[in-house]
Parts: C-alpha cells; structure tokens; sequence
C-alpha cells in the first residue's frame, strides 16, 4: 500500500513541475515575440503582434496548480520550507507552540 501511495504522490509532483516548465516556455516565447516585434520597430517594418493572449491568466491558474499538485509530495518529504525556517529560528518552546 505504501508503495502505491508514493507512487500517487510523485504523479502530482510531476505534473507541478510540468507545470513549471510550462510557464518558463510560455514566458520565453512572450519575450521572443517583443524582441522580434522591437527589432521590426527599429528596422522601420511593421510588428507582427507576435504575443502569448492572456499570459499573465494562464501563469497564474498553472502557478495555483503547481502549488496545489505539489503539496503531497512536499509534505510526504516534511520539505515544506516556510515552516521549516520559521520554526529553526524561534527557541524550542516557541517551535513547539507553533507546531501545535
């Protein structure tokens, strides 16, 4: 069971960081088309209005999904950094207050 369990974790996990990669293409591909589109600008040509429509939305809803895909692997990891930062700086009492 715990295998199967696992392996269900780690597909999420990999789509979050599908994901991720997603996003860089999709922002590597808006900045290709402004480099081109500028460069035509300079040259005297006309732009091609070369443009990702509605990248800032389709970030966001793959960032919110890479968030939420990611959440079982991290915690079956205990890699939830927030946390983890916050409690190695308190004194052990405090810790423990927060962790409860």
């Amino acid at each position: 069971m715990r295998k199967a369990l696992d392996a269900l974790y780690r597909l999420p996990a990999g789509l979050a960081a599908l994901s991720l990669v997603a996003i860089a293409v999709l922002v590597v591909i808006q900045v290709a088309g402004r480099v081109i589109d500028g460069a035509r600008s300079v040259l005297g040509f006309e732009p091609l209005g070369l443009l990702v429509p509605s990248l800032a939305e389709i970030a966001g809803f793959l960032l919110v999904s890479t968030s939420f895909m990611a959440l079982a692997s991290t915690l079956r990891n205990a890699d939830h950094i927030r946390v983890n930062i916050m409690l190695q700086q308190v004194p052990y009492s405090v810790a423990r207050f927060l962790e409860i």
